[in-house]
């Protein structure tokens, strides 16, 4: 697949002109089928088939080379935008190739490509992390935030719902939800209506949107990951791995606090 935002667009700018709900243009080219195949097959027939959203990122790589490396299929997605250096993106990207996982360069949003990748490599298991990061870069482009976190996270669960059988789905939250709060440590029970900025305001959306999915006619399963701040990369990535394995053992959702 390419991605195709029109002239020399960059993400930011195209979203900040075209508002939250704009897409991009996907075109597939014609090897795309073939490498599908060839990075969602499952070394280990006892593994999952994986959809990693966000993979060209610091957590999402590595989630998807671990995943990859114990046997699973793997397929990566990301929009590559220019949040930050592109170049860093694509290296993880080459560096996911170089493992076997392929890597869709596509925006959340496009429901015809989330369609065909679930599709094509029957996926099992979906561990989203795509999202728009960052509080500042708000005041500058809010509708990224809207795009990608919002929209993108119902364009995902409606694709998800789907699909037969659904995929299990985890999900990264993020510890700005808690905003104002001021006890510490931090807790999932704690009360989470004071967000401090759009970035926390949107990822505090995404509890809501899944805990509508969860009681939903549609039944789609799915949890949720909060990541804390900045951890070692073992710690991070083996925790979604954890909660990937609970669920698809059907073990209850449990609340980890820091």
């Amino acid at each position: 697949f390419a991605l195709s935002a029109g002239g020399r667009d960059s993400y930011g700018a195209k979203v900040l002109r075209d508002g939250p709900l704009s897409v991009f243009t996907i075109s597939a080219r014609s090897t795309s089928r073939k490498f599908l195949m060839q990075s969602c097959a499952r070394n280990v027939p006892t593994e999952e088939v994986v959809l990693v959203t966000g993979a060209a990122g610091f957590v999402g790589s590595h989630v998807a080379t671990a995943l990859k490396r114990r046997g699973a299929g793997v397929i990566g997605l990301d929009n590559v935008n220019d949040y930050y250096p592109r170049g860093l993106k694509r290296a993880r990207i080459q560096k996911l190739k170089d493992v076997g996982v392929h890597t869709v360069v596509a925006d959340l949003n496009d429901a015809a490509t989330l369609r065909k990748i679930l599709d094509i490599c029957q996926v099992t298991s979906i561990i989203h992390l795509a999202a728009q990061a960052g509080v500042r870069y708000a005041v500058k482009n809010p509708a990224a935030y809207v795009h990608s976190n919002v929209a993108g996270f119902v364009t995902l669960l409606e694709a998800v719902a789907h699909t037969t059988p659904m995929p299990k789905v985890v999900f990264a939250s993020s510890s700005s939800v808690y905003g104002l709060n001021t006890k510490v440590p931090f807790s999932e029970s704690d009360i989470t209506d004071s967000p401090a900025s759009l970035y926390a305001a949107t990822k505090k959306v995404g509890r809501v949107i899944s805990a509508h999915v969860q009681s939903h006619p549609w039944n789609v399963a799915h949890g949720f990951a909060i990541f804390y701040g900045v951890r070692p990369v073992r710690a991070t990535r083996h925790g979604v791995l954890f909660i990937r394995k609970q669920h698809h053992e059907g073990q209850a959702d449990q609340d980890f606090q820091s």
